[in-house]
């Protein structure tokens, strides 16, 4: 879901809020317990935001609801945990692969 990131970045273009585009792997739907991400392509990305001088995760595909595979399924479920998040609270889920430019 690209495009809520790119919506993040418009929106904190237009408040003043530092923000970048970081690539990378998550650990989520169809991740294997050993799996290497040496050599495979970028597959997830997130928003990280800088406020008072700290910054924060922000990922709106995760935040916004889960994947059910097997029905192919989409369901909305607001999860407060991936707005705002210490970047320390979530790497055990994901690997940054690098950031990519200013908002």
């Amino acid at each position: 879901m690209r495009w809520l990131l790119n919506v993040c970045s418009q929106m904190c273009r237009e408040a003043g809020i530092e923000c970048r585009e970081v690539l990378g792997y998550s650990k989520g739907l169809g991740y294997e317990y050993g799996h290497s991400f040496r050599n495979a392509k970028s597959d997830h990305s997130w928003n990280a935001v800088s406020l008072d001088g700290q910054w924060y995760l922000l990922d709106a595909c995760w935040g916004a609801g889960t994947v059910d595979i097997d029905k192919r399924a989409f369901t909305k479920k607001y999860n407060e945990f991936y707005f705002l998040t210490d970047p320390r609270s979530s790497l055990p889920d994901i690997i940054l692969k690098r950031r990519s430019g200013s908002c």
